[in-house]
């Protein structure tokens, strides 16, 4: 079994590289600013381009589903189908929302 100080004489050994220089703790995916920062930059409009129709095709095979839920909640109780709120983002910047009602109308007033 390790003593205290043996554990710490392996992190010594562990957390430098011959020269002096230290070695970054945890692994490269621990750090993924570091190791994308050099080349994500030429890649940002395609992933962007492939988000955005991913999303559009996952819309459109999921719009039955939504149609079938917004109908449900305009036939079971009064008030708006959909529900929006504003909500802080990255950065603090708000942004809003939009999701299908799943609760009674003015519910937050009644609370």
């Amino acid at each position: 079994m390790l003593k205290c100080a043996e554990t710490q004489h392996l992190v010594d050994a562990c957390s430098s590289q011959p020269g002096g220089r230290s070695i970054p703790p945890g692994p490269p995916l621990a750090r993924p600013k570091e190791r994308l920062a050099a080349g994500a930059g030429q890649y940002a409009p395609v992933k962007r381009a492939a988000d955005v129709a991913l999303a559009l095709m996952l819309l459109l095979l999921a719009s039955p589903l939504l149609l079938l839920a917004a109908l449900l909640v305009k036939l079971t109780s009064r008030g708006p189908i959909v529900y929006s709120q504003t909500r802080v983002g990255r950065g603090g910047k708000p942004f809003t929302i939009y999701k299908v009602r799943t609760m009674y109308h003015d519910c937050e007033r009644l609370s």
